[in-house]
């Protein structure tokens, strides 16, 4: 993005650089022009006044007596003697045009040369124009794509923070509940203990209780093995009275 910017910056400055140049340019060139055509007017004067002069010399030969001499040939008429030097001067003047003439003429062919580099200068600046709209349009569509993903990635933090919110209320819940957790194991340990303790005790007791029903099994045994004798002794002495019984009615007769 930022190379891109930079190089837009760098086309806006050639662009300023080439406006500035073609500016230069066609100023020189329009002075170049003006100048021409004043020289060309200048010129066509100097050809018209040379013309006019080539024109009033014939004229004033045919008024003289020198009618039937060559034009080139004054110095031998008496009215000529004044013409012949303007002649001259005439003719160095020709001279001197025509040399203004080519040196326009290879002016004008300079010109048309600038005028070439000022058409390829314009077509650089097309160029440049070009490569500077589609440099913009680029940056346009970064731009673009820049906001789309700086939006995406908004949604993507308010997301985060949402899950971050919902991960804290989880952390939080499951603290609460390991906190929950641990203290129930707490309280079943101890409850666990209290049962082992008790279970302990239950066993504790039932063993003098298992021990204290030998106990009594064997007393009980004991006691019955007596009642048992004891019986048994009484049986006899059931008996005995018996036939002490029976003894005692035949003894009183």
């Amino acid at each position: 993005m930022e190379q891109a910017e930079h190089e837009s910056k760098r086309l806006k400055e050639e662009k300023f650089m080439i406006a500035a140049k073609i500016n230069n340019s066609l100023n020189s060139v329009n002075r170049e022009v003006e100048h021409l055509k004043a020289e060309l007017q200048d010129q066509d004067k100097r050809l018209a006044e040379l013309a006019s002069g080539r024109e009033r010399v014939p004229h004033r030969s045919e008024s003289t007596s020198c009618s039937n001499l060559p034009s080139t040939v004054f110095d031998s008429c008496e009215n000529t003697e004044d013409t012949g030097p303007k002649l001259g001067d005439m003719t160095i003047e020709n001279q001197r045009l025509r040399q203004e003439n080519e040196f326009l003429s290879k002016e004008l062919d300079e010109f048309k040369e600038r005028n070439t580099n000022l058409t390829e200068l314009l077509e650089r600046l097309h160029c440049c124009e070009h490569e500077i709209s589609r440099a913009k349009e680029t940056i346009v569509c970064m731009k673009a794509e820049r906001k789309k993903l700086k939006s995406e990635k908004m949604e993507l933090l308010s997301q985060m923070k949402q899950v971050y919110a919902i991960l804290e209320d989880k952390e939080s819940e499951l603290g609460e509940f390991i906190k929950n957790y641990q203290q129930h194991m707490r309280e079943s340990e101890i409850k666990i203990q209290r049962l082992l303790s008790e279970k302990e005790s239950w066993e504790r007791e039932r063993k003098n209780s298992l021990q204290y029903l030998d106990d009594m099994n064997t007393q009980l045994r004991t006691k019955e093995s007596q009642l048992a004798v004891v019986e048994s002794e009484l049986l006899e002495v059931k008996q005995h009275l018996t036939l002490l019984r029976l003894n005692a009615p035949s003894r009183e007769s």
